[in-house]
């Protein structure tokens, strides 16, 4: 059992900002898809049947393959971004004051920066990180249980 408020800060953050890079991995797989299609489209790559409109070139199948690959990269991250999000919506929603749940929302779910969640909240930066070390705490006692178990460094 953790007891030292610190820690659990820290593992409640590296969890939150798990979930939080998931949906930008997601956009980054979503970019190299839609740049391996435009290179395809140049090739005259159709989809609906994956032949070539013009002579067929050597590397036209490892293009597909690779867009293909891409798609499935991005099919099992979605799965996972939407497992985790919705762990870490329930989670979020367990805070004990509707401000805590709500700046958490909006940072690590929403993608807002701190500056714009104080402006929205009108809160102080440091009001708003007073809010934010409290809500940690509560965070780490209602985060998944391998997340409690993944203690940081030195610790």
């Amino acid at each position: 059992m953790i007891h030292s408020e610190e820690v659990k800060r820290i593992c409640a953050e590296r969890y939150l900002e798990y979930v939080e890079d998931l949906e930008s991995r997601i956009d980054s797989v979503a970019a190299c898809i839609q740049k391996q299609k435009d290179r395809l489209d140049v090739m005259g790559v159709s989809y609906d049947c994956m032949q070539s409109n013009g002579s067929p070139r050597d590397t036209l199948p490892d293009g597909i393959v690779k867009l293909m690959e891409l798609v499935d990269k991005a099919s099992t991250d979605l799965v996972e971004y939407k497992e985790q999000r919705d762990i870490a919506v329930a989670t979020i929603d367990k805070l004990p004051s509707l401000p805590m749940r709500k700046a958490m929302r909006m940072h690590y779910l929403d993608g807002l920066s701190w500056v714009d969640v104080e402006r929205v909240m009108f809160y102080s930066h440091s009001g708003l990180m007073h809010l934010r070390k409290r809500a940690m705490i509560d965070i780490y006692d209602a985060m998944p249980e391998e997340w409690r178990r993944s203690l940081p460094k030195a610790v």
